[in-house]
């Protein structure tokens, strides 16, 4: 490690991997690292297990994205522990994966996402949020139900745990389901884009209950006929933001994908045991999804092509998955990991096929339903108990919040934009054949000034930190945590380093008057509202709101 830190190399941080605390502990008696520690951003995986290395990495996101990363082996020690360090390997490229496709999406995504919360606004003010039931089913068993192509060999074992587990269905499941007789006590339904709306194409939703975030496809909530429940996702800037705006409704991290969401739901429902079925994570059979879901079935074309991955199954045999999959995979392993403690008695994986998800228990749905589900629990009573305690926001307050957010951003617009005209002329400067330094030094105070001033406006940008994904990523770079460092660079270097934070400006002078549009509709979807609240009847979907069943 040392002499690798010798060399020129433009780097972030350093993770250094050692599987036991001994032999760390001897290194450290040995060797003194007190020096390079304090030179270099150096991170320390000792006696760590192999996704806790990972869950290390995720923290360091941005800069991933920004700078990639290498793994530097160190032979002597990947001789002692040959497995483990394998397993850490694949870790740190799953690590790059999910950084690649995490900062991908929400780069693409998030004027969508807005959009979602916006409309979803109104309705949302009207809704019982998750929290009514959080902690409900303390105890009781629950079953998570996804579309993998294995769902087909046990779906029709639900009918027996039906009114002993809470059975929990993503909304792509939800057609198997009731084709099969069995209708989910809970649907879960968290896309944001249009193809939601296929998912429930033909179906009675009369008799069904939705729990939705606040970033799901709006026309759902509008088509959708049975109880509705809403949930704040607490990752989320914005929509945390509009959790104090449309009341207290509950909320959580929702994972990476709406299998994630519904097994997080179930752990805040208190409920233990948790079974997954359905959640192959893989090509089982060479195809995506069981016969009659909402997806497409896609087939396997087999390693080496396209996103083909070969993992193993839970017999340790080889099968086919892909690159997405085994993202969501990891992140199930990881959050197996981390809530270890809320399932005493570990998750239970009732899909029989696809992939081995490492903190699961196989086991068959018959043997889980005989073994688990024996005793009877009202659950249609607990669910419509907890709908029916909900009580609306009014819309007084929001418009308040709504009023004074589109103050702040038009602050953030006019202060944003001074910093970049500043910075442009930095740039000018740089770029003459002589730069004058003394005038250079004069506009780098000035930028001071101004940067100081844009950053005041803190409440503006938890608004608008999701939909600064490039700017933050440009940020996490070290070289450019000011313009006044320019001065240690070349003159090719200091003339990027100023483009990079005329970058920054752009993005947020974007973000801010997306925003500022975006909060208009906000104020005419909860004046629709309230009119027609006054008015004693319900607004059609022009207004964004729909009546709560």
């Amino acid at each position: 490690m040392l002499e690798y830190l010798k060399r020129e190399h433009d780097r972030d941080f350093m993770l250094v991997v050692e599987p036991s605390l001994e032999r760390f502990r001897c290194c450290l008696e040995q060797v003194d690292l007190s020096t390079a520690i304090e030179a270099h951003n150096i991170f320390f995986a000792a006696g760590l297990a192999p996704l806790d290395v990972f869950k290390m990495l995720r923290t360091e996101e941005c800069s991933l994205v920004r700078n990639g990363l290498k793994a530097i082996k160190h032979p002597p020690s990947i001789a002692l522990d040959p497995v483990y360090y394998q397993e850490v390997i694949q870790r740190l490229q799953d690590a790059m994966y999910y950084a690649l496709v995490n900062n991908n999406s929400r780069d693409k995504s998030w004027r969508h996402y807005a959009r979602n919360m916006v409309r979803n606004v109104p309705a949302a003010m009207t809704l019982p949020g998750v929290n009514g039931l959080f902690g409900a089913f303390d105890g009781v068993p629950a079953i998570v139900v996804s579309a993998g192509p294995s769902l087909g060999k046990n779906v029709r074992e639900l009918a027996h745990a039906k009114g002993r587990a809470v059975i929990i269905a993503v909304d792509t499941a939800v057609r198997v389901l009731l084709d099969h007789g069995v209708a989910p006590d809970l649907v879960v339904s968290i896309d944001f884009s249009s193809n939601n709306m296929r998912y429930f194409d033909g179906i009675d939703t009369t008799a069904l209950r939705l729990v939705v975030d606040s970033e799901v496809y709006p026309p759902i909530l509008d088509a959708f006929e049975g109880t509705r429940f809403y949930a704040e996702i607490t990752n989320k800037s914005a929509s945390r933001w509009f959790s104090h705006m449309v009341g207290a409704r509950g909320g959580f991290d929702k994972g990476l994908s709406v299998a994630h969401t519904a097994f997080l739901l179930a752990l805040e429902m208190g409920c233990r045991p948790v079974a997954l079925i359905g959640q192959d994570l893989a090509y089982t059979g060479d195809v995506s999804h069981v016969k009659g879901a909402a997806m497409s079935r896609v087939e396997a074309r087999g390693p080496g092509t396209g996103n083909v991955i070969v993992v193993p199954d839970m017999f340790g045999r080889p099968v086919n998955s892909h690159a997405s999959m085994v993202v969501f995979l990891r992140h199930f392993e990881e959050l197996l990991h981390t809530e270890a403690g809320r399932l005493p008695g570990g998750c239970i994986d009732a899909t029989e096929g696809g992939a081995r998800i490492a903190g699961t228990r196989p086991m068959t749905l018959k043997e889980f339903v005989a073994r688990t589900c024996v005793q009877d629990v009202d659950i249609d009573g607990v669910l419509d108990a907890a709908a029916s305690a909900a009580r609306p926001t009014r819309g007084e307050h929001a418009l308040g919040r709504v009023k004074s957010m589109r103050r702040e951003l038009k602050a953030v617009v006019r202060d944003a934009t001074a910093c970049r005209s500043t910075l442009r002329t930095i740039l000018n400067e740089i770029g003459k054949g002589r730069s004058d330094p003394a005038r250079i030094r004069r506009l780098q105070t000035r930028y001071a000034r101004e940067a100081v001033a844009l950053e005041s406006h803190t409440e503006a940008f938890e608004l608008l930190a999701d939909s600064l994904t490039r700017a933050i990523t440009i940020m996490r770079d070290r070289r450019l945590v000011s313009p006044s460092m320019i001065g240690r660079l070349d003159v090719q270097g200091q003339a990027e380093a100023v483009r990079q934070f005329v970058t920054v400006m752009d993005d947020v002078i974007e973000a801010a008057e997306f925003w500022i549009g975006l909060l208009r509709e906000v104020t005419t979807g909860i004046a629709a509202r309230e009119g027609a609240v006054v008015a004693g009847s319900s607004v059609g979907e022009a207004g964004g709101i729909t009546r709560h069943k």
